[in-house]
Protein backbone atom coordinates (compact mmCIF):
# COMPACT_ATOMS: atom_id res chain seq x y z
CA UNK A 1 0.00 0.00 0.00
CA UNK A 2 1.30 3.38 -1.19
CA UNK A 3 2.23 5.58 2.18
CA UNK A 4 0.16 8.40 1.00
CA UNK A 5 -2.76 5.83 1.66
CA UNK A 6 -1.36 4.60 4.96
CA UNK A 7 0.54 7.39 6.97
CA UNK A 8 0.26 5.45 10.40
CA UNK A 9 2.35 2.51 8.94
CA UNK A 10 5.36 4.45 6.71
CA UNK A 11 6.98 3.84 9.25
CA UNK A 12 6.62 0.23 9.78
CA UNK A 13 7.06 -0.38 5.66
CA UNK A 14 10.30 2.06 5.74
CA UNK A 15 11.40 0.02 8.64
CA UNK A 16 10.43 -3.56 7.26
CA UNK A 17 13.76 -4.06 5.65
CA UNK A 18 14.86 -4.95 9.48
CA UNK A 19 13.36 -7.93 9.90
CA UNK A 20 15.92 -9.65 8.41
CA UNK A 21 18.54 -8.48 10.36
CA UNK A 22 16.14 -10.02 13.52
CA UNK A 23 15.99 -13.64 11.93
CA UNK A 24 19.90 -13.19 11.32
CA UNK A 25 20.48 -12.87 14.90
CA UNK A 26 17.73 -15.44 15.69
CA UNK A 27 19.71 -18.16 13.22
CA UNK A 28 22.84 -18.00 15.07
CA UNK A 29 21.17 -18.01 18.53
CA UNK A 30 18.85 -21.43 17.04
CA UNK A 31 22.09 -23.05 15.37
CA UNK A 32 23.68 -22.68 18.36
CA UNK A 33 20.75 -24.25 20.23
CA UNK A 34 20.91 -27.00 18.37
CA UNK A 35 24.45 -27.89 17.46
CA UNK A 36 26.16 -26.93 20.65
CA UNK A 37 25.81 -30.26 22.99
CA UNK A 38 27.71 -31.72 19.83
CA UNK A 39 29.94 -29.63 19.41
CA UNK A 40 30.59 -29.44 23.12
CA UNK A 41 30.65 -33.65 23.34
CA UNK A 42 32.83 -34.08 20.24
CA UNK A 43 30.53 -35.70 17.77
CA UNK A 44 29.51 -32.61 15.59
CA UNK A 45 30.35 -33.32 12.08
CA UNK A 46 30.83 -30.28 9.47
CA UNK A 47 29.36 -32.56 6.78
CA UNK A 48 26.23 -33.43 8.50
CA UNK A 49 25.65 -29.97 9.35
CA UNK A 50 25.87 -28.97 5.81
CA UNK A 51 24.02 -31.74 4.48
CA UNK A 52 21.05 -30.51 6.99
CA UNK A 53 21.49 -27.28 5.83
CA UNK A 54 21.34 -27.26 2.41
CA UNK A 55 18.13 -29.64 2.78
CA UNK A 56 16.46 -27.26 4.57
CA UNK A 57 17.34 -24.12 2.50
CA UNK A 58 17.99 -25.21 -1.11
CA UNK A 59 14.88 -26.86 -2.10
CA UNK A 60 12.70 -23.83 -2.37
CA UNK A 61 15.17 -21.75 -3.16
CA UNK A 62 15.46 -23.82 -6.43
CA UNK A 63 11.93 -23.95 -7.14
CA UNK A 64 11.21 -20.16 -6.84
CA UNK A 65 13.98 -19.53 -9.04
CA UNK A 66 13.30 -21.52 -11.49
CA UNK A 67 9.33 -19.89 -11.14
CA UNK A 68 11.06 -16.00 -11.41
CA UNK A 69 13.65 -17.46 -14.56
CA UNK A 70 10.22 -18.47 -16.27
CA UNK A 71 8.26 -15.42 -15.67
CA UNK A 72 11.21 -12.91 -16.59
CA UNK A 73 10.94 -15.03 -20.13
CA UNK A 74 6.93 -13.94 -20.49
CA UNK A 75 5.22 -11.10 -21.70
CA UNK A 76 4.67 -9.94 -18.09
CA UNK A 77 6.90 -6.82 -19.02
CA UNK A 78 6.81 -5.44 -15.69
CA UNK A 79 7.84 -8.55 -14.22
CA UNK A 80 10.55 -8.57 -15.94
CA UNK A 81 11.79 -5.64 -15.05
CA UNK A 82 11.47 -5.73 -11.32
CA UNK A 83 13.44 -9.53 -11.66
CA UNK A 84 15.95 -7.71 -13.29
CA UNK A 85 17.68 -4.90 -14.44
CA UNK A 86 18.34 -3.83 -17.68
CA UNK A 87 22.28 -3.69 -17.72
CA UNK A 88 22.22 -7.27 -16.06
CA UNK A 89 23.07 -10.77 -17.32
CA UNK A 90 20.20 -13.02 -17.57
CA UNK A 91 22.24 -16.21 -17.73
CA UNK A 92 24.82 -14.74 -15.22
CA UNK A 93 22.55 -13.57 -12.61
CA UNK A 94 20.95 -17.18 -12.57
CA UNK A 95 24.19 -18.99 -12.39
CA UNK A 96 25.30 -17.06 -9.31
CA UNK A 97 21.72 -17.34 -7.97
CA UNK A 98 21.77 -21.29 -8.67
CA UNK A 99 25.06 -21.44 -6.48
CA UNK A 100 23.68 -19.03 -3.39
CA UNK A 101 26.41 -16.40 -3.73
CA UNK A 102 24.55 -13.92 -5.76
CA UNK A 103 24.19 -11.93 -2.28
CA UNK A 104 28.00 -11.80 -1.87
CA UNK A 105 29.09 -9.02 -4.20
CA UNK A 106 29.46 -11.08 -6.88
CA UNK A 107 26.36 -9.83 -9.14
CA UNK A 108 25.46 -5.89 -10.18
CA UNK A 109 22.03 -5.49 -8.48
CA UNK A 110 18.96 -7.80 -6.71
CA UNK A 111 18.20 -10.21 -9.55
CA UNK A 112 14.95 -13.33 -10.07
CA UNK A 113 13.45 -14.37 -6.58
CA UNK A 114 15.14 -10.75 -5.42
CA UNK A 115 14.65 -11.49 -1.48
CA UNK A 116 16.61 -14.68 -2.09
CA UNK A 117 19.50 -12.84 -1.02
CA UNK A 118 19.28 -12.73 2.26
CA UNK A 119 19.41 -17.10 1.65
CA UNK A 120 22.77 -16.45 0.22
CA UNK A 121 23.94 -14.92 3.53
CA UNK A 122 22.63 -17.20 5.27
CA UNK A 123 24.55 -19.87 3.18
CA UNK A 124 27.58 -17.85 3.75
CA UNK A 125 26.82 -18.01 7.34
CA UNK A 126 26.31 -21.87 7.44
CA UNK A 127 29.66 -22.17 5.73
CA UNK A 128 31.14 -20.32 8.49
CA UNK A 129 29.36 -22.03 11.58
CA UNK A 130 31.74 -25.04 12.33
CA UNK A 131 34.98 -23.21 11.83
CA UNK A 132 33.53 -20.52 14.62
CA UNK A 133 30.98 -22.03 17.13
CA UNK A 134 34.14 -24.11 18.45
CA UNK A 135 36.46 -20.79 18.89
CA UNK A 136 33.84 -18.85 20.48
CA UNK A 137 33.29 -22.03 23.18
CA UNK A 138 37.12 -20.30 24.21
CA UNK A 139 35.60 -16.61 25.14
CA UNK A 140 33.55 -16.10 28.12
CA UNK A 141 29.98 -15.36 27.28
CA UNK A 142 29.81 -12.16 29.46
CA UNK A 143 32.50 -10.98 27.35
CA UNK A 144 31.70 -12.55 23.91
CA UNK A 145 28.29 -10.96 23.80
CA UNK A 146 29.20 -7.02 24.61
CA UNK A 147 32.13 -7.75 22.22
CA UNK A 148 30.40 -8.84 19.61
CA UNK A 149 27.47 -6.45 19.93
CA UNK A 150 30.27 -3.63 20.10
CA UNK A 151 31.71 -4.66 16.68
CA UNK A 152 28.48 -4.16 14.96
CA UNK A 153 27.77 -1.01 16.76
CA UNK A 154 31.15 0.32 15.16
CA UNK A 155 30.65 -1.13 12.07
CA UNK A 156 27.33 0.31 11.84
CA UNK A 157 28.54 3.98 13.04
CA UNK A 158 31.16 3.62 10.48
CA UNK A 159 29.21 2.73 7.33
CA UNK A 160 26.80 5.91 8.53
CA UNK A 161 29.75 8.39 8.57
CA UNK A 162 31.33 7.01 5.23
CA UNK A 163 27.98 6.27 3.38
CA UNK A 164 24.45 7.21 5.23
CA UNK A 165 22.20 5.60 2.71
CA UNK A 166 24.37 2.30 3.01
CA UNK A 167 24.93 1.58 6.18
CA UNK A 168 25.07 -2.54 7.05
CA UNK A 169 21.96 -3.20 7.89
CA UNK A 170 20.97 -2.23 4.07
CA UNK A 171 23.52 -3.84 2.24
CA UNK A 172 21.73 -6.82 0.40
CA UNK A 173 23.54 -7.97 -3.29
CA UNK A 174 26.60 -5.85 -2.65
CA UNK A 175 28.03 -8.14 -0.08
CA UNK A 176 25.81 -9.83 2.19
CA UNK A 177 27.73 -11.31 4.18
CA UNK A 178 29.18 -8.30 5.64
CA UNK A 179 25.83 -7.38 6.76
CA UNK A 180 24.90 -11.23 8.36
CA UNK A 181 28.41 -12.21 9.63
CA UNK A 182 28.13 -9.61 13.28
CA UNK A 183 24.59 -10.24 13.70
CA UNK A 184 24.94 -14.12 13.19
CA UNK A 185 27.90 -13.92 15.69
CA UNK A 186 25.41 -11.81 18.37
CA UNK A 187 22.96 -14.56 17.82
CA UNK A 188 25.57 -17.28 18.88
CA UNK A 189 27.05 -15.27 21.45
CA UNK A 190 23.81 -14.40 23.26
CA UNK A 191 22.56 -17.88 23.27
CA UNK A 192 25.93 -19.04 25.21
CA UNK A 193 25.48 -15.91 27.39
CA UNK A 194 21.61 -17.55 28.42
CA UNK A 195 22.68 -20.43 29.39
CA UNK A 196 24.22 -18.51 32.23
CA UNK A 197 21.01 -16.92 33.29
CA UNK A 198 18.74 -18.47 36.17
CA UNK A 199 15.03 -18.49 35.49
CA UNK A 200 13.59 -14.77 36.56
CA UNK A 201 10.50 -14.07 38.51
CA UNK A 202 6.69 -15.80 37.28
CA UNK A 203 5.84 -13.05 34.35
CA UNK A 204 9.11 -11.19 34.22
CA UNK A 205 9.98 -12.48 30.96
CA UNK A 206 6.60 -11.52 29.52
CA UNK A 207 6.71 -8.13 30.70
CA UNK A 208 10.46 -7.76 29.47
CA UNK A 209 9.28 -9.36 26.23
CA UNK A 210 6.26 -6.49 25.84
CA UNK A 211 8.64 -3.76 26.91
CA UNK A 212 11.26 -3.91 24.38
CA UNK A 213 8.83 -5.34 21.80
CA UNK A 214 6.80 -2.10 22.04
CA UNK A 215 10.00 -0.11 21.83
CA UNK A 216 10.55 -1.52 18.98
CA UNK A 217 7.53 -0.37 17.14
CA UNK A 218 8.03 2.91 18.08
CA UNK A 219 11.62 2.65 16.87
CA UNK A 220 10.32 1.99 13.57
CA UNK A 221 7.48 4.19 13.73
CA UNK A 222 9.66 6.77 14.27
CA UNK A 223 12.09 5.84 11.76
CA UNK A 224 15.06 5.85 13.86
CA UNK A 225 18.64 4.72 13.16
CA UNK A 226 18.80 1.33 12.15
CA UNK A 227 21.32 0.69 15.03
CA UNK A 228 18.65 1.03 17.77
CA UNK A 229 15.95 -0.94 16.56
CA UNK A 230 18.15 -4.01 15.94
CA UNK A 231 19.82 -3.29 19.78
CA UNK A 232 16.31 -3.71 20.18
CA UNK A 233 16.24 -7.46 18.87
CA UNK A 234 18.73 -8.73 21.38
CA UNK A 235 16.22 -8.69 24.60
CA UNK A 236 13.16 -9.49 22.59
CA UNK A 237 15.13 -13.25 21.62
CA UNK A 238 16.53 -13.61 24.61
CA UNK A 239 13.38 -12.98 26.86
CA UNK A 240 10.91 -14.35 23.75
CA UNK A 241 13.06 -17.87 24.98
CA UNK A 242 12.61 -17.23 28.52
CA UNK A 243 9.26 -17.24 28.05
CA UNK A 244 8.76 -19.97 25.44
CA UNK A 245 10.48 -22.29 28.71
CA UNK A 246 7.80 -20.38 31.26
CA UNK A 247 5.05 -20.50 29.48
CA UNK A 248 2.86 -19.06 32.80
CA UNK A 249 1.08 -16.01 32.00
CA UNK A 250 2.84 -15.87 27.96
CA UNK A 251 1.15 -19.07 26.81
CA UNK A 252 -0.42 -17.95 23.98
CA UNK A 253 3.13 -17.75 22.08
CA UNK A 254 3.64 -21.56 22.60
CA UNK A 255 0.23 -22.63 20.70
CA UNK A 256 -0.08 -24.67 17.99
CA UNK A 257 -1.18 -21.25 15.84
CA UNK A 258 2.20 -19.88 16.44
CA UNK A 259 3.98 -22.82 16.32
CA UNK A 260 2.36 -23.60 12.60
CA UNK A 261 3.03 -20.05 11.17
CA UNK A 262 6.72 -21.11 12.57
CA UNK A 263 6.66 -23.91 10.57
CA UNK A 264 5.54 -22.22 7.25
CA UNK A 265 7.15 -18.73 7.56
CA UNK A 266 10.23 -20.06 5.29
CA UNK A 267 7.95 -20.84 2.37
CA UNK A 268 5.96 -17.79 2.74
CA UNK A 269 8.90 -15.46 2.59
CA UNK A 270 10.49 -17.54 -0.62
CA UNK A 271 7.04 -17.35 -2.21
CA UNK A 272 5.66 -13.61 -1.48
CA UNK A 273 7.47 -11.87 -4.30
CA UNK A 274 6.91 -14.37 -6.90
CA UNK A 275 3.00 -14.37 -6.30
CA UNK A 276 3.60 -10.21 -6.19
CA UNK A 277 4.92 -10.35 -9.33
CA UNK A 278 2.60 -12.49 -11.07
CA UNK A 279 -0.50 -11.26 -9.63
CA UNK A 280 0.66 -7.24 -9.97
CA UNK A 281 2.34 -7.72 -13.37
CA UNK A 282 -0.84 -9.78 -14.69
CA UNK A 283 -3.08 -6.95 -13.25
CA UNK A 284 -0.89 -4.17 -14.80
CA UNK A 285 -0.88 -5.91 -18.25
CA UNK A 286 -4.81 -6.30 -18.14
CA UNK A 287 -5.90 -3.29 -16.81
CA UNK A 288 -3.41 -0.60 -17.98
CA UNK A 289 -3.61 2.68 -15.83
CA UNK A 290 -6.69 1.38 -14.15
CA UNK A 291 -4.89 -0.81 -11.83
CA UNK A 292 -3.41 1.94 -8.80
CA UNK A 293 -7.28 2.02 -8.34
CA UNK A 294 -7.59 -1.20 -7.51
CA UNK A 295 -4.25 -2.06 -5.45
CA UNK A 296 -5.59 -2.53 -2.16
CA UNK A 297 -7.44 -5.60 -3.58
CA UNK A 298 -4.49 -6.39 -5.59
CA UNK A 299 -2.75 -6.77 -2.35
CA UNK A 300 -5.25 -8.51 -0.49
CA UNK A 301 -5.36 -11.66 -2.89
CA UNK A 302 -1.81 -11.60 -3.31
CA UNK A 303 -1.44 -11.97 0.82
CA UNK A 304 -4.01 -15.24 0.37
CA UNK A 305 -2.39 -16.42 -2.62
CA UNK A 306 0.50 -16.52 -0.63
CA UNK A 307 -0.78 -18.08 2.85
CA UNK A 308 -2.52 -20.65 0.54
CA UNK A 309 0.58 -21.83 -1.89
CA UNK A 310 2.60 -21.51 1.11
CA UNK A 311 0.70 -23.62 3.06
CA UNK A 312 0.77 -26.33 0.10
CA UNK A 313 4.38 -25.89 -0.87
CA UNK A 314 5.23 -26.90 3.02
CA UNK A 315 3.33 -29.87 3.20
CA UNK A 316 3.79 -31.31 0.15
CA UNK A 317 6.96 -30.12 -1.81
CA UNK A 318 9.44 -28.50 1.26
CA UNK A 319 9.12 -31.60 4.05
CA UNK A 320 9.19 -34.24 1.12
CA UNK A 321 12.25 -32.91 -0.43
CA UNK A 322 13.99 -32.16 2.43
CA UNK A 323 13.58 -35.12 3.48
CA UNK A 324 14.31 -36.64 0.04
CA UNK A 325 17.71 -34.60 -0.41
CA UNK A 326 18.89 -35.34 3.14
CA UNK A 327 18.80 -38.72 2.74
CA UNK A 328 20.14 -38.74 -1.01
CA UNK A 329 23.59 -36.75 -0.25
CA UNK A 330 23.82 -38.57 2.65
CA UNK A 331 24.38 -41.57 1.14
CA UNK A 332 26.70 -40.30 -1.18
Amino acid sequence: MPHDQAPFLSGFFEKGYLGVDFFFILSGFILTHVYLPSVQNGSFQAHAFMIRRIARIYPLHFITLLVMAGVYFTPLQWGAQAILPPEATPIRSFFYNLLMIHGWGVDDDLSFNRPSWSISAEWFAYLCFPFIIGRLLKIRPNILLPMATGVFFYLWMWGYQAMPDRTITTLTFDFSPFRIAPEFIIGMALYLWSLNIRSLPQHMPCVFLAIFSGACLIFMYCQVWDIFIVACFIPIIFFATLTSRETKGCAWLCNDFFVWLGEISYALYMVHFPVMTIVMGSAMLVLGSAYSQHYVMFCCLSAMLMLALSMLLHKFFELPARSFLTRYLEKA
